[in-house]
């Protein structure tokens, strides 16, 4: 079971969403690999918590009961379910997690880490003695909302301009295109990226690229693969079958069929 929340107008620009699952031992399949992926989220295990398999590196470990889990842009990683899992969520924007508690994302991205080791100490433990989901979110909103306030405070224009290409659709023009009406230099730019988002802007748009695609073809399924990577700026299919080998670990049809409908 899956319920999905939006947050409140004043934290839609830092969040994207709210999750909450329930699964229970037997109700899904025990494992499954995650893709690249451009998300950070806050994962607060309130029963077992997933065994995390990096597939680049073959190491495994037990996510911790409060994960803070950065944008995932190579490898993709394995998680295998133990145990019974009740999880509430919070997916955040790109750039949300460092205007809101200022950690420099380029050390968590990919990887994650103990959430209460850096930030939201004590949340898990409230979000566990709620009633609902819906009583789950306001306790979280609440915690939020402080950080909400001082991160509007504080927000610069190289993070305004930032943000504002981040949210821009992907329309398959070349990455200098992308970037060419920025109002200082690749250095800066290059610097903004690593501090804020965690990826270089090349890894950036690569990923963002491979979801598009993803989405497109979600959205338009009599569309072909060469239709969507000629679309998408890609030099052809096999380009984008090398993309999503890389940073899904199969070829395009076989990903799309494993996926979640959250991805």
């Amino acid at each position: 079971m899956v319920q999905t929340l939006l947050p409140s107008p004043p934290l839609a620009p830092f969040v994207r969403r709210y999750q909450y699952r329930v699964c229970e031992p037997g109700a899904m399949v025990d494992s499954f690999v995650s893709p690249a992926r451009l998300t950070q989220f806050c994962e607060f295990y309130l029963e077992d918590q997933y065994e995390v398999e990096d597939l680049s590196q073959s190491n495994r470990f037990r996510a911790a009961p409060a994960t803070l889990v950065g944008l995932q842009a190579v490898a993709p990683i394995r998680l295998n379910r133990v145990g019974r899992l009740r999880n509430f969520t919070i997916v955040f924007r790109p750039t949300a997690f460092y205007e809101l508690f200022q950690l420099p994302m380029q050390e968590i991205a990919g990887t994650s880490v103990d959430l209460e080791a850096v930030c939201l100490q004590g949340l898990r433990e409230r979000l566990g003695q709620c009633s609902s989901f819906e009583t789950a979110v306001e306790e979280a909103e609440r915690t939020l909302r402080p950080f909400v306030h001082a991160a509007k405070a504080r927000r610069s224009d190289p993070s305004r301009w930032l943000r504002s290409i981040l949210v821009a659709p992907h329309t398959g023009a070349p990455l200098d295109d992308w970037l060419v009406d920025a109002p200082f230099g690749a250095r800066q730019v290059q610097r903004l990226f690593l501090q804020q988002v965690g990826v270089s802007p090349k890894r950036f748009w690569r990923v963002r690229r491979f979801e598009t695609a993803i989405r497109l073809r979600r959205e338009q399924p009599e569309s072909t693969w060469g239709e969507i990577a000629a679309e998408l700026g890609y030099h052809d299919q096999m380009h984008l079958v090398h993309d999503f080998r890389e940073l899904a670990g199969a070829a395009p049809n076989l990903v799309l069929s494993k996926l979640s409908d959250s991805y």
